[in-house]
């Protein structure tokens, strides 16, 4: 049998194929278009809401701007946002917002909890990191100093390269000082002043360890090197600096 005989039969087959299942095909054309159209609003739908979310909490901060003095929008406010787009990434902020106002207003244990919240909820967002940084600060807030520095702990372990780990650093620090640990203070101090960790946090690194070498002398000579002479004009501040208020969270 010829080559172009056998070509010819596997044709013929294929359309006689094609003429006994052309309605199956037809209704797996119209699923495939049904199934495209559904992406297709789907998709849509999605934008639309993130846009709508974005609007909401713009339109929020605007009209805590538009007159002087205003007070910040509250935190009932955020939530409302947070609730009415709770699938959008403005409403993932908003919620996370909303715990920071809360924390404003000085509802420490209020805004633990919707720290707490935002991380179950949103354990893998990119703002995860600022989240577990609010429930170590609610801690702090609430003097309840152990569980702070096992919370700031975390947040390193968790979190090292973010770019809250400097706050948190000092927060830690600044513990520890208030512990009476100034050698833990140090090491950490000293971490952040590294000429290769420079950060937005390295000055207030510095001037917290020259205020520490003030207050522990015997610190110098044991655990980090003499202050230089063009240490002195930050050390002379240090001085002035007895104490370090508790951060913030960072708004996202």
């Amino acid at each position: 049998m010829s080559s172009e005989t056998t070509e010819s039969g596997r044709l013929f087959d294929l359309l006689a194929w094609l003429e006994l299942n052309k309605k199956w095909l037809l209704y797996a054309a119209i699923a495939a278009a049904g199934l495209g159209l559904v992406r297709f609003v789907y998709t849509l739908y999605k934008e639309q809401t993130e846009l709508k979310a974005s609007q909401a909490l713009i339109e929020l901060r605007a009209s805590a701007r538009s007159a002087e003095n205003a007070a910040p929008p509250s935190a009932s406010a955020f939530m409302k946002v947070a609730s009415d787009f709770a699938s959008t990434d403005s409403g993932q902020r908003a919620a996370l917002l909303a715990a920071g106002a809360l924390f404003e207003e000085n509802k420490y244990a209020e805004a633990r909890t919707q720290f707490d919240k935002f991380l179950r909820e949103n354990g893998s967002s990119p703002l995860a990191a600022t989240a577990a940084y609010g429930v170590a600060v609610c801690l702090d807030a609430l003097d309840k100093t152990n569980e702070a520095i096992a919370a700031y702990q975390s947040v390193l372990n968790r979190f090292p390269n973010d770019a809250v780990a400097g706050q948190v650093k000092l927060a830690l620090a600044r513990l520890y000082e208030a512990g009476n640990q100034p050698e833990q203070a140090l090491k950490i101090y000293e971490e952040l002043t590294r000429p290769n960790a420079l950060s937005t946090w390295s000055s207030d690194a510095a001037t917290r360890r020259e205020y520490l070498l003030l207050k522990f002398p015997q610190l110098a000579a044991t655990n980090a090197p003499t202050a230089s002479a063009t240490s002195a004009p930050l050390a002379t501040a240090a001085v002035a600096a007895t104490n370090a208020p508790a951060p913030k969270p960072s708004q996202p």
